[in-house]
Order: structure tokens, then sequence, then C-alpha cells
């Protein structure tokens, strides 16, 4: 079930507007108000939309926060494979940043295009 009160601290927290979060997930602030109050349940694909601009996951909106230690484990092992360990080290130091974390993934094409130009 949608939690309304997780979707309300999180919005508060990165200083949005019910009206600002609406814009941004292209639904009416009196949607986001139902949500928030658990009036209304948002389909998939503006749930997902939710939780990206919220910087969560469905899962952690719905109320599903089930332990996969194992499965984080497993899926660090392959990411491990495949991504250097300075390139996770950076991950790592911008999840500290909530503002340039939120900047980038409401844009990346635009934040990794930029990075390319930079440095290539």
């Amino acid at each position: 079930m949608l939690n309304g009160k997780k979707i309300r601290k999180l919005r508060k927290d990165l200083g949005l507007t019910q009206k600002e979060l609406a814009q941004i997930v292209n639904v009416t602030n009196v949607s986001i108000s139902g949500y928030e109050r658990n009036e209304r349940t948002p389909d998939i694909d503006t749930l997902v939309a939710i939780a990206r601009a919220l910087n969560t996951t469905p899962n952690y909106l719905l109320d599903f926060d089930v332990e996969i230690t194992v499965l984080n484990e497993e899926a660090t092992d392959t990411y491990n494979e495949y991504v250097s360990e300075d390139a996770i080290k950076t991950l790592k130091e911008l999840d500290k940043h909530e503002e340039a974390k939120r900047k980038i993934f409401n844009d990346p094409k635009k934040w990794f295009d930029a990075f390319d130009r930079k440095f290539n």
C-alpha cells in the first residue's frame, strides 16, 4: 500500500511544493495531495516518476522495505566486475550530496554530456 506520509516527508525534505512535484511528474497538485493523504493511488508510471523525483524507489513508497542483503551482495559482486573502484567511490561520494544527486537524476543525459565534453 502506498505510504503518503513518505511522499509528503520526502517532498518537503527536497523543498518542493505539491504543485512543483505535480509539474515534475505530470499530474495535478490535487493528485499529489490525494496520494499524500492516501486517498488516491497512482498508476505504476506515475509512481515511478514520483519515486525518481523524490530520489527514492517505488518499493520504499509502497512500504516494501524488505531485507535483501544477500541479493544486494550478489548485485554488488556483479556490479564490481564492470565498474572500477574509482567509479564506485565517486558514486558513494555523490550519494552524500542530495541536491547534486537530484539534479543529475532529473536530467542525466545533460549531466553526462557535460561530463563527456569536459573530460574527453
